[in-house]
């Protein structure tokens, strides 16, 4: 592996990291590059790995649907990975920057996706897609984001109104399950699409997100707090710290 190549890897070879920032310019450059996070705040992408496989480990365990599963992991990422919110930029910091090397991608795209695909991609498919890519006739794989169907509607309701809306109707899920099972003990589910744990898995990762907001707010008023940053930044600077926290509580609301 020539360099170029490795920097796609590690992205440090032309621009080595940097442990003490102090100035914006630097922040900006370095934050998608290396984690700039405050360590005290929480664990690191590469720790995160192994987290992950805990709680996929103790999902299996206990017979847990695969979607309550995922939430977890989706939560334990929002609220137990190092953060930041700096007076050098007006966006909080994630521990989790680097996108080549995601924990989760691990879990969804790795492990849990040959179970997917072995039982729903007809038979030798997964075959002739790796031989396509490994012979040049094509490069594909499978795109699991970028997907956001009635985004108007989310954008309208908020994150209070989505969880909201996700635990009501997982309430009334669980209360149709339940009559359902009175009528007829031969019966474990009302229907099918109450039967899926969806709207739990959806309401447990509405908490983390509205949890995780909460982290970044507290943050935000932590360092604004710290009398070093209000003395040895910039004018602009202590603006970007003042608003940060402002930004992210408006988001909860």
């Amino acid at each position: 592996m020539d360099k170029r190549q490795q920097g796609y890897a590690d992205m440090t070879w032309w621009d080595p990291h940097v442990e003490n920032i102090t100035d914006t310019e630097t922040y900006l450059r370095r934050k998608f590059r290396q984690d700039v996070t405050d360590k005290s705040t929480g664990i690191s992408q590469e720790t995160m790995h192994a987290r992950l496989a805990e709680i996929v480990a103790a999902g299996k365990d206990a017979g847990e649907p695969w979607r309550i599963t995922k939430a977890k992991c989706f939560a334990a990422q929002i609220l137990e990975q190092s953060i930041d919110v700096s007076p050098l930029d007006w966006f909080p910091a994630i521990a989790i920057w680097d996108r080549l090397s995601l924990p989760i991608a691990k879990i969804t795209k790795g492990d849990r996706a040959k179970e997917v695909n072995a039982e729903m991609l007809p038979q030798g498919a997964v075959e002739e897609w790796q031989d396509g890519n490994a012979d040049g006739r094509w490069l594909m794989w499978q795109d699991f984001d970028h997907s956001v169907p009635d985004w108007r509607v989310i954008l309208s309701l908020g994150f209070p109104g989505m969880k909201a809306l996700l635990s009501r109707i997982a309430g009334e899920c669980r209360m149709q399950n339940a009559e359902c099972r009175m009528e007829n003990a031969q019966c474990t589910t009302h229907n099918a699409q109450c039967a899926d744990p969806f709207y739990a898995s959806c309401v447990i990762a509405m908490d983390a997100i509205l949890s995780g907001i909460d982290r970044f707010i507290a943050q935000g008023k932590q360092n604004l707090a710290r009398e070093d940053l209000a003395t040895k930044n910039t004018k602009p600077h202590k603006e970007s710290a003042q608003h940060a926290p402002i930004v992210v509580q408006w988001l909860h609301d």
